[in-house]
C-alpha cells in the first residue's frame, strides 16, 4: 500500500540527516515501517530527501499554495490537527483517512475512517462525536535509538520536560515537592523557575538523549491532563527505567506495567519505586519487544486492513 503522513511544519527538529539511522524522530521512523511506499510530507520548506526502498521525505512550502507532487496514496496518515492538512484530504478523497492528534488535539478536526486515541476517556468521547469512525486504542513506540546503555548510576531520577510548557510538565512543583535527597536529571530547556541543588538540568541532543536517561535510576513524568501518552514516558521505558506517572497524564500502556500516582502520593510511591530492585537492560528488551516502532506498525497496518475487508 502506498502511504502519504502529514507530519506538521518544518523547525529546527526536523534538519537534514544522512540516512534513517541518524533521524531522531520517531513518527519519521513509524511512517516508513508502516509500507514499502511511504511519502512523509512538511509544510514550510522546500527539499527532498529518499532513503531508499521507496522511502521519501519532502518539504513543501505550502500545502494549499504550492502544487503538490502527483501521487495516488492508498491510506494517508494525519499527525496532527493541522488546517493545512485539510487541503491533501481534499485533494485524495479516495484514500483511507487516518488521524492521531494526542494532547488537547486528540480530537479530530472532522471526519476520518480511522482515528488513533491514547486512552479509554478519549476513545469515548470521539466515538461519541464521530459514530461512523474506527477509534481504537494504541501504544505509542519511541524512536529506535531509545535503548538502554551499559552506564553507571548516577542520579537517582530522570525528568525529561522543556522549559517553554513548564505549567503543563508542572516543573514548578516538581522543583518545589521533589524531596532534597533524591538526585534528579533534568533535560530539556531551562525554564524561569530556580533549579534545586539536588537538580541537574541540561538540554542535550535527542540523538544524545538515551545515554543521559542510562544514568538514571527512575523516570518521573509528573505532567497535567494535558498531556496525552507523553514521549517521555515511552522514551526512559525504552532505555529500561521504571517509570511513575501522575494520574491526571493521559496514556494506555497495560504491557508495560506503568506505575501512577495521585499527587498526593507521587513522591512516596517514587520512593518505593527506587527501592525496587530492576535490571536495566533487562527491562529495556522487554518494553521494546511489547512497544515498539515494529509493533506499532502492525497495529495500524491491521486496523487498516480490518477496515478494508469491512
Amino acid at each position: 500500500m502506498r502511504v502519504l503522513f502529514l507530519r506538521g511544519k518544518v523547525d529546527k527538529r526536523t534538519e537534514k540527516v544522512r540516512s534513517l539511522d541518524e533521524h531522531s524522530d520517531m513518527w519519521t521512523h513509524l511512517a516508513f515501517a508502516l509500507s514499502d511506499d511511504v511519502e512523509v510530507w512538511y509544510w514550510g520548506g522546500e527539499r527532498e530527501a529518499t532513503y531508499g526502498g521507496g522511502k521519501t521525505e519532502r518539504w513543501i512550502p505550502d500545502f494549499k499554495k504550492s502544487e503538490l507532487p502527483d501521487i495516488q496514496p492508498d491510506i494517508v496518515f494525519c499527525r496532527g490537527g493541522f488546517p493545512q492538512y485539510q487541503h491533501v484530504l481534499k485533494r485524495f478523497p479516495m484514500a483511507l483517512h487516518v488521524y492521531y492528534g494526542a494532547g488537547t488535539r486528540y480530537m479530530p478536526d472532522g471526519k476520518y475512517d480511522l482515528c488513533l486515541v491514547d486512552d479509554t476517556q478519549q476513545q469515548q468521547a470521539v466515538q461519541a462525536k464521530y459514530q461512523n469512525t474506527s477509534v481504537q486504542l494504541w501504544e505509542k513506540p519511541a524512536a529506535p535509538h531509545f535503548v538502554h546503555r551499559d552506564v553507571t548510576k548516577t542520579y537517582d531520577l530522570c525528568y525529561i520536560a522543556n522549559g517553554q510548557q513548564a505549567k503543563i510538565k508542572g516543573v514548578k512543583w516538581v522543583y518545589e515537592t521533589c524531596p532534597e535527597h533524591h538526585l534528579m536529571l533534568h533535560l530539556g530547556y531551562k525554564s524561569q523557575c530556580k533549579v534545586p541543588l539536588n537538580v541537574v538540568q541540561q538540554r542535550v541532543d535527542r540523538m544524545q538523549m538515551p545515554g543521559k536517561i542510562s544514568l538514571c535510576r527512575v523516570g518521573i513524568v509528573p505532567y497535567t491532563s494535558y498531556d496525552s501518552a507523553p514521549r517521555a514516558l515511552i522514551e526512559m521505558a525504552s532505555c529500561g527505567l521504571p517509570v511513575v506517572a501522575l494520574e491526571s497524564t493521559h496514556q494506555h500502556y497495560p504491557s508495560l506495567g506503568i506505575i501512577t500516582a495521585s499527587v498526593s502520593s507521587f513522591w512516596d510511591v517514587v520512593g518505593e519505586a527506587l527501592e525496587k530492585p530492576n535490571s536495566p537492560s533487562e527491562h529495556s528488551k522487554m518494553v521494546r519487544s511489547k512497544v515498539s516502532i515494529d509493533t506499532a506498525a502492525s497495529r495500524i497496518r491491521t486496523l487498516i486492513a480490518s477496515l478494508w475487508h469491512e
